[in-house]
C-alpha cells in the first residue's frame, strides 16, 4: 500500500509514522509500505514496485517475462515502464520510460503483452523458444530478420502440408538412420531435409555436430537438403521446388 492510500483510508499521518516506528509497515520504497512483515512474495514486490513507479506503470522486462513465466525466477531488480517524465530513481526498480505501451493483467498486475516483453528483452533466443513452446506467440509473430526454431509439431504440420499441397510423396517425420534420427526422410529416395542449424540453435557446437550428421548421411549414400523455418514459412515454393528436384534426380539415379 501507498501513504497515499493509508491518508485516503483514514490513517493519519501520526499513526502512520508511528507504525513505522514500530514494524507495523515496512517501508519497500518512499511512500510504498508492506504490512505487518517484510516476507513480500513474489507477485507482493511486483505490485510494490508498480506503486512506487505510478498509475499507469506497467511490469516490463524480465519483470514481465517472470509473469508470463517465461523464465522461471523472478530477478532482484524489477523493471517497470511507463508512458510519461522519469520519476525519481528507487534502489532496486529500474524505471522505463517509453512512447507507448502495449499491456495486458495477469492477475491484478498490468504487464506488457509477451510480444512487447520479447521486444524489450531485444527478442532473446531463449525466451522467444519459451513463448513458441508456451503457444503464447505463433512463430509469424517473430520478428522477420530473426532465425528462431518453432516447435517440431509446427515444422511437421507445415512441411506435410507443403509437400501435399505440392504433389510430392510425404516423407517420414523422425525417421531412424544409423545413430541419428533424421528430421525427414523419403528413405526410397534416400533424401533426407534436416531443419536443425547454426543459425536457428545460435551456437557453434550445434553447427559442428549438424554438419557430423550430415557427413554421417553423406557417407551412407543420402542426399541432405537443410532447410530453416523462415524458408519454409516464407519461401514454400522455393523449398518444394528444391525438393522436388532433389527427389526426382535421386530416383534418376
Amino acid at each position: 500500500m501507498t501513504r497515499g492510500q493509508l491518508l485516503a483510508a483514514g490513517v493519519t499521518r501520526n499513526e502512520i509514522d508511528w507504525r513505522l516506528r514500530g514494524g507495523g509497515l515496512i517501508p519497500l520504497y518512499r511512500a510504498v509500505y508492506a504490512a505487518g512483515h517484510s516476507a513480500v512474495s513474489d507477485s507482493g514486490r511486483i505490485r510494490a514496485a508498480l506503486l512506487a513507479a505510478g498509475p499507469k506503470a506497467a511490469a516490463s522486462h524480465t519483470t514481465a517475462a517472470f509473469l508470463h513465466h517465461l523464465i522461471p525466477t523472478l530477478p532482484a531488480v524489477l523493471h517497470v515502464s511507463l508512458v510519461g517524465r522519469q520519476p525519481r530513481k528507487r534502489p532496486g526498480l529500474r524505471i522505463h520510460v517509453v512512447r507507448a505501451l502495449e499491456t495486458t493483467r495477469v492477475g491484478a498486475l498490468s504487464v506488457t503483452t509477451v510480444r512487447r516483453t520479447l521486444e524489450d528483452l531485444g527478442w532473446e533466443d531463449r525466451v522467444v523458444r519459451e513463448a513458441l513452446a508456451r503457444a503464447l506467440i505463433r512463430p509469424e509473430d517473430v520478428r522477420a530478420d530473426l532465425e528462431v526454431r518453432p516447435t517440431r509439431n509446427d515444422f511437421q504440420d507445415r512441411m506435410r502440408r507443403l509437400v501435399v499441397e505440392a504433389g510430392l510423396p510425404v516423407p517420414v517425420s523422425e525417421y531412424p538412420l544409423g545413430p541419428y534420427v533424421a528430421d525427414f526422410a523419403w528413405p526410397a529416395h534416400k533424401l533426407v531435409v534436416e531443419t536443425d542449424g547454426w543459425a536457428t540453435h545460435g551456437y557453434r557446437a550445434a553447427f559442428e555436430r549438424d554438419r557430423a550428421r550430415d557427413a554421417y548421411f553423406a557417407a551412407q549414400g543420402w542426399t541432405v537438403i537443410r532447410i530453416t523455418w523462415r524458408q519454409l514459412s516464407s519461401e514454400p515454393l522455393k523449398v518444394a521446388a528444391t525438393i522436388a528436384a532433389a527427389l526426382a534426380h535421386r530416383e534418376a539415379a
